[in-house]
């Protein structure tokens, strides 16, 4: 038969359970915020990470700086319609006689080895330009005998008794010459000079970018656009500002930029600022992706946790791995507990 407990041993009990109350709540103060207590996780801030706004960054600069590059080049006619414009197109066919006749001095003659190697190559096609020149408006209004002769006599030299360097020189200013007694120029222009209107090329050309539209246009999308991208992504770190506007204003920029120009007229900045874009587009929309995962993981904390849930994690989920083993731990622990206190409780409503 089962032993009833005595007045002495009832009071012995209670004040070990007091003791063990007191203990408990001492231990409960000394808990710091970041320990598991039965199932709560410390609810870790995210710490952001600013790759994509760095990159956002770095793209819109060096967007930036395609715009110094050239952007496009057009072919144009030369007009020679004024006294300003004549005196201009003379001054650069006597800077070309100058530099092709320096060229000429400055011939190396080569050595019998360089000389039986030159024999080897084949001779440089020079486009002669003498009808060029007298029948255009250039040889019609400006002094251009000159200058036809000595391209003549420079093209009539034999190249293989100069060193190839000094000869090389020769042809290029050659080709100068040439294209400066041309009747039309291909000419490149920069972003920058598309957007203020102004042009590389001299009072022989006409003006491309007149229209007050189109001009704005360039100031929109080559522009403003790209240094509010660059402000938007230094600052912005908690909303979807820079990548809506990264999106916007890199699509926007690739129907700007062939929307105006044909393929042709497309120079090598602009096919560089175009794939730069591409990818602020690319990374705009993975900016948006990444911003709706870390809203959902600060929104189902404790669930990503027990769950296990990897691929909704931020940077350290092995911490958080551990956590979420303490709470099953602590889960298991307390339902002993429980267990124990249910059992007492059934015990005593029995007696």
């Amino acid at each position: 038969m089962a032993k009833k407990i005595s007045e002495e041993d009832k009071n012995k009990l209670n004040s070990v359970e007091k003791q063990k109350q007191t203990t408990d709540s001492k231990k409960r103060k000394k808990i710091t915020k970041n320990t598991v207590v039965y199932g709560v996780p410390k609810r870790r801030k995210k710490p952001r990470s600013d790759k994509i706004r760095i990159a956002l960054c770095l793209l819109y600069s060096a967007c930036i700086v395609c715009l110094t590059m050239p952007f496009t080049t057009f072919n144009f006619e030369r007009t020679l319609n004024t006294d300003d414009e004549i005196k201009s197109c003379q001054k650069d066919i006597d800077k070309a006689y100058d530099e092709l006749e320096k060229a000429q001095k400055d011939l190396v003659l080569a050595d019998k080895k360089e000389v039986e190697e030159n024999k080897g190559l084949e001779k440089s096609k020079i486009i002669y330009p003498k009808s060029l020149a007298e029948d255009n408006i250039i040889g019609q209004k400006c002094e251009t005998d000159r200058l036809l002769k000595l391209i003549d006599e420079a093209a009539g030299l034999d190249y293989t008794k100069y060193t190839r360097e000094s000869y090389n020189n020769l042809l290029e200013k050659i080709y100068s010459a040439t294209g400066t007694l041309a009747p039309s120029a291909t000419i490149s222009d920069t972003g920058f000079q598309l957007v203020f209107g102004n042009s590389l090329s001299d009072a022989t050309f006409s003006k491309r970018t007149e229209g007050t539209f189109q001009r704005l246009m360039y100031s929109i999308g080559f522009l403003i656009i790209p240094i509010a991208g660059f402000f938007a992504a230094s600052f912005d770190k908690k909303h979807h500002i820079k990548n809506i506007i990264a999106m916007v204003g890199s699509a926007f920029l690739i129907f700007d930029l062939f929307a105006f120009f044909p393929l042709e007229y497309i120079d090598y900045g602009a096919v560089i600022s175009f794939v730069l874009y591409i990818i602020i587009l690319i990374l705009g929309v993975a900016g948006v992706y990444c911003k709706q995962q870390e809203d959902y993981w600060l929104e189902h904390y404790d669930e990503c946790v027990e769950k296990g849930m990897t691929k909704w994690l931020p940077d350290g989920y092995l911490d958080d791995k551990k956590s979420a083993e303490q709470i099953k731990a602590d889960k298991a622990q307390q339902a002993i507990v429980d267990s124990a206190k249910n059992a007492q409780k059934r015990r005593k409503k029995k007696k």
